[in-house]
């Protein structure tokens, strides 16, 4: 019976593609759903508003779409070298954005939610990526 490592490292060898574009790729990906999670809520009338609502989630979700359509830059096989900051310059924008999101929906009954947090951690983890050493000797 194959180990969950075993059926990873089968699927990453079906893809032809090196392990630290495919994390880049899933760590995109998460962002680019945090637009279905409520972006703020309303105190007084229990109800809550996604990225979509909003109509400026898109904004974020284009933002990672970009990522992922970078990972497939280049020769896939090898680590990303210069593309990763590109990465990191991407998931910065988002930080500031979703700071900035958080910062005006603040006050009056209007609270930021979870979409909004999920945002900011996963902005900052795509920023951190490629600053992480052991990613492109995996």
């Amino acid at each position: 019976m194959a180990t969950v490592k075993q059926s990873a490292g089968n699927i990453i060898t079906a893809l032809n593609i090196a392990k630290q574009r495919l994390i880049f790729m899933a760590v995109s990906f998460l962002g680019m759903i945090a637009i279905f999670f409520p972006w703020v809520g309303v105190r007084h009338y229990n109800a809550s508003a996604t990225g979509l609502q909003g109509g400026v989630g898109w904004v974020t979700f284009v933002a990672f779409a970009v990522m992922i359509a970078l990972s497939f830059l280049g020769d896939r096989k090898k680590p990303m070298n210069e593309l990763k900051y590109a990465g990191t310059g991407i998931a910065l924008i988002t930080l500031v954005y979703t700071i900035l999101t958080i910062t005006q929906t603040a006050g009056d009954g209007v609270y930021p939610h979870f979409g909004l947090y999920w945002l900011m951690l996963i902005s900052l983890g795509l920023g951190a990526l490629p600053f992480i050493k052991k990613l492109e000797q995996i």
